[in-house]
């Protein structure tokens, strides 16, 4: 284990910092080319990354594969290895003809944190097969002109690896690569060659906080994400920025990540998205980086405050409240008849206001999802075909984002509140079955069938609010106001899922909650009203 952490520090570390960053700059000094699609002679490098004979070959009964002998194909150059950065994150390194490891001078950290599919969630978002694909991978970064040849070179050797801990192995090589990539990128698209500089004593190094924020130091737009596209764009910051993402390159820098649960899906995300990097610089069509290209057009954050609504919105709609009329209960305890019953007649909920705000041309796309809440019609697929308009998430208010992280958690705490209802309905309806229920108990249930369907329409309703103030988030600026709404509207179902407990059997104070929600519905949609009323 110390092992594993040690050479994720020190490869990481020592590589963005070697050689002025792997010979990116010429003998005359730093290159001032742009990229454009012919290759970029300023950075070309003849000289192929080759390491003296005495150090790339294993030793006597030594794996190639082993972390000692990755470690020194990759970063030990001649008889000297960068061990400054290294050291700097506290393991020493002997400096000399071979490198000798000590123990981490750090004290014990906390568990290693297991950098799962679930990130990405819980699929492969590119096709291809590494060992399948692993020439023509070779093949889009040795002919791109972003990467110079010693980059490729080690992308090639990456994704050629083997063993158990291989896709770990390829990951921490080709993070670098893309870190480089991007910077590259970043200088040509706002014209400042110099900052393609690395670690250098009198100039700041060019960091991923600097190449993803929204203006540059002296003030201006920067233009690396109009040239990358949001698509390209939210992976990035999906991967690397976001504090509910892995945060791949912060936690294996820190030697934070158990390499034994670093998933292929997160190696395969990295790989695929070097080759969307270096596609627009092919001089020829290749028809995987042509997919991949699509893929990572088309992708939409996961880890953003949006898309974490986005995500919680789904699973809102597919928990009870989207059929939650069928139900299992005991009819002979009460007649639910009065379950079906369309509620769009009752003035409690403010479906009638909810329907002019969305006359809305750009929110016209809601009506179906709105004329359906009041109604026993499932929510599921009318909420996959909403959710499914984009949203764009890059450089937004910190006010959009503060909503937005209210809005999920109020979404969690309706999905509670509802799961609870069904578990109390469930498990009464079989207790009553049995005759299990004391007089006292049956009462209860009794209560419990008579106040659902008002608690459950307004959770309903709350769905269709949520979807609203999403998207609602597009067309104007949030007014401070509508942030106090919004949260007495979360206060209001920490309530509703505290007395929804089914240990509680509150249930009419639990009605009496729900009807003071639907009162903040009208003062939120009158707020909303009024903002949307001055764009």
């Amino acid at each position: 284990g110390d092992l594993h952490i040690m050479f994720a520090c020190t490869l990481l570390l020592t590589m963005a910092t070697i050689g002025r960053d792997l010979s990116y700059h010429t003998e005359g000094g730093p290159a001032t080319s742009a990229i454009d699609s012919q290759p970029v002679k300023a950075y070309t490098n003849p000289e192929k990354f080759t390491l003296p004979e005495d150090q790339s070959k294993p030793a006597v009964n030594e794996d190639c594969n082993s972390v000692e002998y990755v470690h020194r194909k990759t970063v030990c150059v001649g008889k000297n290895c960068h061990g400054r950065s290294g050291a700097a994150k506290g393991f020493a390194l002997t400096v000399g003809s071979s490198t000798k490891y000590t123990k981490p001078l750090l004290p014990t950290q906390r568990p290693l944190l297991k950098i799962g599919k679930e990130f990405l969630g819980g699929v492969s978002m590119f096709e291809f097969d590494v060992d399948r694909d692993k020439d023509i991978l070779c093949t889009i970064w040795r002919h791109s002109s972003l990467l110079v040849s010693s980059a490729a070179t080690v992308c090639c050797y990456a994704v050629s690896l083997d063993g158990p801990l291989r896709f770990a192995y390829c990951t921490m090589l080709l993070l670098p690569q893309v870190e480089h990539a991007l910077r590259r990128l970043f200088c040509a698209a706002n014209k400042c060659p110099a900052r393609l500089l690395t670690a250098e004593s009198s100039v700041h190094f060019t960091t991923f906080t600097e190449m993803f924020s929204e203006h540059l130091v002296d003030g201006s737009r920067n233009q690396l994400a109009e040239h990358l596209g949001d698509g390209m764009m939210n992976a990035l910051f999906d991967l690397l920025v976001h504090p509910s993402g892995p945060r791949l390159r912060d936690h294996l820098s820190h030697g934070e990540v158990s390499l034994e649960d670093l998933a292929p899906e997160v190696c395969h995300f990295l790989i695929g998205l070097l080759v969307v990097l270096c596609t627009p610089y092919l001089s020829e069509k290749i028809s995987l980086a042509d997919a991949c290209v699509a893929v990572v057009t088309s992708y939409e954050s996961l880890h953003h405050p949006s898309g974490q609504l986005k995500s919680k919105l789904l699973e809102l709609a597919a928990c009870p409240l989207s059929s939650w009329w069928e139900i299992d209960r005991d009819h002979s305890v009460l007649e639910c008849s009065s379950w079906t019953v369309p509620f769009s007649g009752n003035d409690d909920m403010p479906v009638k206001v909810m329907s002019a705000i969305l006359k809305e041309p750009r929110l016209s796309f809601l009506q179906p999802f709105c004329r359906a809440v009041c109604l026993p019609q499932s929510l599921e697929d009318l909420s996959v075909e909403c959710l499914s308009h984009p949203v764009c998430t890059m450089y937004r208010d910190r006010v959009e984002l503060e909503l937005l992280s209210l809005l999920t958690h109020t979404a969690q705490e309706c999905l509670t509140a509802a799961w609870q209802i069904k578990d109390g309905l469930v498990k009464r309806a079989e207790a009553s079955r049995n005759q299990q229920l004391r007089s006292r108990q049956r009462v209860n249930y009794q209560r419990l069938l008579i106040n659902t369907p008002g608690i459950m329409l307004t959770l309903r309703f709350l769905l269709l609010h949520l979807l609203f103030q999403r998207y609602s988030l597009l067309l104007t600026k949030v007014p401070a106001k509508l942030v106090r709404v919004s949260k007495k509207v979360h206060q209001f179902t920490q309530n509703l899922r505290s007395l929804t407990a089914t240990t509680c059997n509150r249930w009419e104070e639990a009605a009496e909650a729900a009807n003071s929600l639907r009162g903040a519905f009208k003062q939120n949609l009158q707020e909303w009203q009024s903002a949307l009323g001055n764009t």
